[in-house]
């Protein structure tokens, strides 16, 4: 079971909670920055995959950067739009820097993910 900020322990060093992998810490730090919770807490990947979450982290992170669609969206086209959202979440990140992924490999669910 996941770990909520609630019931986490916290590292008064930095003032934040402690966690036991790292899925579980940038799970935390995406609904932190965001302010928004994962579909499913259990389900890293899954909450993921429509790429959602990641268009509004980026756009939390720099302002405007992707436009966002959201599946209950009277616009949304199914699997286009979960692959649209994440190559423009790649872009993005890309341009400011940061490591990213291939947009399929997540869409397929094929990320890897560090537990530690």
């Amino acid at each position: 079971m996941a770990q909520t900020v609630e019931d986490s322990k916290t590292d008064v060093a930095v003032g934040r909670p402690v966690f036991a992998n790292r899925q579980e810490e940038a799970r935390w730090w995406i609904e932190t920055v965001t302010k928004k919770q994962f579909s499913d807490p259990e389900d890293f990947e899954e909450s993921l995959r429509d790429g959602y979450l990641l268009s509004v982290l980026v756009n939390k992170i720099k302002k405007g950067s992707v436009k966002v669609w959201k599946r209950d969206s009277n616009k949304w086209k199914g699997d286009f739009n979960c692959m649209n959202n994440i190559t423009k979440y790649v872009n993005a990140a890309s341009a400011l820097g940061a490591e990213s992924f291939d947009t399929g490999d997540l869409y397929r669910s094929k990320v890897q993910t560090s537990s530690s």
